[in-house]
């Protein structure tokens, strides 16, 4: 409510109550206008959100404990979140995420904290009169970080397909001096991008969460400060009572002071939704670069392991004996390794090869399936900040969202699964 009406009701209040209480009025209208906020399809936008985060969080669980226990040439694998890989003309290590770990305790996180969110939507909309003030805080708080384990594992598990071709034995030093190197490929350089942008959005969207937690708890404490001074100017009313200009004064300088919180509170409310949209441009930005940046290398490195295996299975037309057969193997491999270093690496190392072939794939599907995934996110984010007000006012605008979202968030929520199945499957 904007300044002008409120000083427009004020006027009006003043002439009524000189003749008839007008105080039970206003309070109904209130109570009217508080109904109208709450769109019928939110418990069913809460369960379907319930229902899919808990099928993702025991999926989740069961594929970390899967990975746990899973065992590989009759021994235990070891479970690492990062690893230090060293080059030859560097002492700084940069620091590697395992992307095949990451997505699964991230993803559990999300799951519980969307479930947090949708448990206080729903306990909100059906029993708006027992809801704790900060069951209703609460939401805006869970809402606001919800998205951040799931960017955090988008931003880590690319960052480590990355460096799988990035790192490989050949490329990080092929044909390079360290005094041509770009410096954004130093450790540190590089070490600060990968940690930095999660902890940056995680920093950014707590901020806002704990902002909004508190700002609607102010806002709810002002509502019923509005409501307990109706009620007592209800009781209280008397006809040509001289004190009713100045108790209206009062009460309506208690709605200014609403309006503006719930302005801040829708402000901070758009903030948080172009920070998302914000991280999903930065992470579609990201694995396009990395899939343009990879892509070239694999190619050349599939391209020469190819030539090189070429070389070395070419048949003989005569039967050899297996000591001259050897030796001209052994010929061959030091020929192709002078040739080539990466040639060498991957001839000598075929596990090598099929990992990069891998790679390869799964930074092209992954990077579809993120930009679409995140292109949405960004599309809802922005839709959603620039309807706030208008959310408020006409409740069809929160039905398209609340569809929009809750299409968008199982997507968001199911491409980090199929992040961590291929991984589980090419890792």
């Amino acid at each position: 409510m904007s300044a002008d009406q409120l000083t427009q009701g004020l006027s009006l209040v003043n002439s009524m109550s000189m003749t008839f209480d007008p105080y039970p009025l206003i309070l109904q209208a209130i109570f009217d206008q508080q109904k109208k906020l709450i769109h019928p399809d939110l418990p069913r936008f809460a369960i379907i959100l319930g229902v899919v985060h808990i099928i993702l969080l025991v999926v989740a669980a069961v594929t970390l404990i899967l990975k746990v226990f899973r065992r590989q040439n009759g021994e235990r694998q070891k479970i690492w979140l990062w690893r230090k890989h060293y080059l030859a003309d560097q002492t700084i290590p940069y620091l590697v995420p395992n992307g095949n770990f990451v997505i699964e305790p991230l993803q559990i996180c999300g799951c519980v904290f969307y479930l947090l969110f949708v448990f206080g939507v729903y306990w909100t909309v059906k029993y708006p009169q027992s809801t704790p003030d900060v069951v209703h805080a609460g939401v805006v708080f869970w809402h606001a970080v919800a998205l951040v384990p799931g960017s955090t594992a988008f931003w880590l598990s690319g960052w480590g397909a990355f460096y799988v071709v990035y790192l490989a034995p050949g490329q990080a030093n092929s044909g390079r001096s360290p005094h041509k190197k770009n410096i954004i490929q130093h450790p540190l350089v590089m070490n600060t991008i990968c940690i930095s942008i999660p902890v940056l959005i995680a920093g950014y969207f707590l901020f806002v969460g704990i902002a909004m937690f508190i700002e609607i708890k102010q806002v709810i404490n002002t509502y019923e400060l509005v409501t307990l001074r109706l009620n007592q100017l209800s009781v209280g009313w008397k006809p040509n009572d001289p004190t009713s200009l100045e108790n209206n004064r009062i009460l309506f300088d208690i709605f200014i002071t609403l309006s503006e919180k719930t302005n801040r509170l829708i402000s901070m409310a758009q903030a948080e939704a172009l920070g998302w949209a914000t991280v999903s441009i930065t992470m579609i930005a990201f694995y396009i670069s990395t899939t343009i940046a990879t892509v070239k290398l694999l190619k050349n490195s599939l391209l020469m392991a190819g030539r090189s295996q070429s070389v070395y299975q070419k048949p003989d037309p005569q039967e050899k004996s297996k000591e001259s057969l050897n030796s001209s193997t052994a010929s061959k491999t030091r020929d192709c390794e002078s040739k080539s270093n990466l040639s060498g690496y991957i001839f000598k190392n075929y596990l090598s090869l099929t990992r990069l072939q891998r790679s390869y794939y799964f930074i092209y599907i992954s990077c579809g399936i993120m930009a679409i995934v995140l292109g949405l996110n960004f599309t809802t984010s922005v839709l959603f900040a620039i309807k706030m007000k208008t959310l408020i006012q006409e409740t069809q605008w929160q039905a398209k969202l609340i569809d929009l979202i809750t299409c968008t968030t199982v997507m968001l929520s199911f491409s980090l699964f199929l992040q961590s199945l291929m991984l589980s499957i090419w890792g």
